[in-house]
């Protein structure tokens, strides 16, 4: 395939008039000249965007939990509502969420599930989805059943990531959401598939207070739903607790939001990615990551859409607009980057995802300039309503 654009955004910049060229799934030339290119005058070629944290069966609570509450009561309400859900009310929410990402744009997911439902997407859905299975057990006993249990359905599963299109994997929810070991059996599960290692850190301020304190809201509420649970009173940070529990290099952080200075310095070291999800902080009213901190220190720092348990949208263009508003001193091309070459760093290691190149998966999203663009204020990318002409998988025209 032979395509002309007369604007392409391939990772890290903006081209002039490329013409790029794909065959069997990956990108294998791109030209640039100075003559305008033949076609559509406007229009505007970006790499398939990327989103490192969802929750695609969840899709179906949008609107239905609490803003601005404690998390413990949040997930109380959670817990309430998927009460009786059935598998097929998991698939139908999870392919619900699946649609809304690839209509929007986003054609790789890192998708986080308990029913098991992002398993069935592996053969449905366009996405090149990377399904993990979550391990949430509050107690040594259970934490280990439920990674036997998920072990054994993902034999079922065999694949190499990247390699594949899609593929299933194991994460852990968060440092208290299993023990020790089991947490480690997930990282080292992960890192013998090729696939890197998530879980949740620092989302809350009752979290934060779990961790550094042992008390506080969370804490009760651990003693209370989970009594067998083998969290400890006091230690180390949280950051420091993941690393005592073996959390590798790598790893890619959901939220983060109360990381330290001190964290996010390490974090550079283990060439860790921190995932902020805009829409799901505001809906709680967490404190939002250092964002300064991340740049300054050269943290790889994404953006994802958590679950519309938790936003209004699960779109990436929703979540640029947010972070865009409240942080606009950070250029449109470093937050194309955020959902794009740097979330493809995270998932490999070959620049073969979130970028315009040869080599690199096919996966583009084209979208439509507005008539009068001077092909300087790229601003109108963040802050009006995209028009998404086509998108593009592994080849594929899906959209």
């Amino acid at each position: 395939m032979l395509q002309s654009f007369p604007w392409v955004f391939d990772g890290a910049k903006f081209l002039r008039n490329c013409t790029l060229e794909w065959r069997a799934g990956r990108f294998s030339a791109l030209t640039s000249s100075q003559s305008e290119s033949p076609g559509n005058k406007n229009l505007l070629a970006l790499p398939g965007l990327i989103n490192l944290h969802s929750h695609l069966e969840l899709t179906s609570l949008a609107g239905k939990l609490p803003r601005l509450v404690a998390f413990p009561d949040w997930v109380a309400s959670l817990r309430q509502q998927i009460q009786g859900w059935t598998p097929s009310d998991y698939l139908e929410s999870a392919r619900a969420g699946a649609r809304q990402l690839w209509t929007t744009g986003t054609t790789t997911v890192l998708d986080v599930g308990n029913s098991g439902a992002n398993l069935n997407l592996l053969q449905e859905s366009p996405l090149r989805i990377l399904a993990m299975q979550e391990i949430l057990g509050l107690g040594g006993e259970v934490s280990r059943e439920r990674m036997t249990h998920a072990q054994a359905i993902l034999e079922a599963y065999p694949g190499q990531w990247p390699a594949e299109r899609s593929v299933a994997g194991i994460c852990a929810h968060s440092i208290y959401g299993c023990n020790s070991s089991v947490f480690g059996a997930c990282a080292g599960y992960s890192q013998s598939r090729g696939q890197p290692f998530t879980f949740h850190l620092e989302e809350s301020s009752e979290e934060h207070q779990l961790l550094a304190l042992g008390s506080g809201p969370m804490r009760a509420w651990l003693d209370g739903v989970f009594p067998l649970h083998e969290f400890t009173s006091v230690g180390p940070t949280g950051l420091e607790r993941a690393l005592a529990m073996q959390m590798p290099r790598r790893s890619v952080i959901a939220h983060g939001n109360h990381l330290s200075a001190k964290d996010i310095s390490t974090l550079v070291r283990l060439d860790a990615t921190v995932v902020h999800c805009p829409q799901s902080r505001a809906w709680f009213g967490h404190e939002s990551i250092d964002v300064e901190a991340c740049r300054s220190h050269g943290v790889r720092l994404c953006l994802g859409s958590d679950s519309l348990a938790s936003a209004e949208s699960l779109s990436l263009w929703e979540q640029m607009r947010l972070f865009h508003k409240l942080h606009p001193n950070v250029p449109v091309k470093d937050v194309l980057a955020m959902v794009t070459s740097l979330p493809g760093d995270a998932l490999v290691q070959d620049q073969s995802l979130g970028r315009i190149g040869v080599g690199a998966f096919a996966d583009l999203v084209i979208v439509a300039l507005p008539q009068a663009f001077d092909g300087e204020n790229w601003e109108w990318l963040l802050e009006e309503p995209i028009q998404i002409k086509q998108v593009i998988i592994h080849g594929d025209i899906v959209l």
